[in-house]
């Protein structure tokens, strides 16, 4: 029962390009994202991949689901991005 285990929100912030391993739990997680400047994310979930740029602003991108494990994601930004989510919770 691992969301019974995770009751702090894990956070990851990359400022300007960069990756963020977002690690996970069993249950699957859509994060919060919130980004300074726009932004273009690039993730695989199940061996397909996803390209979407979001403008300033705080989003939840459903196709951006956090499976068990580490979760790369490729950011494309001159600002800041932040990923907020609580592990193996739904």
């Amino acid at each position: 029962d691992a969301y019974l285990y995770y009751v702090d929100e894990t956070t990851v912030t990359v400022t300007g390009d960069g990756t963020a391993i977002l690690e996970n739990d069993y249950m699957p997680v859509v994060p919060v994202i919130t980004v300074t400047e726009e932004t273009t994310l690039r993730w695989a979930v199940d061996g397909e991949s996803f390209h979407k740029t979001i403008s300033a602003g705080t989003w939840e991108i459903p196709e951006l689901e956090l499976r068990h494990g580490e979760n790369t994601v490729s950011i494309t930004s001159e600002g800041t991005t932040t990923f907020k989510y609580r592990e193996g919770r739904l």
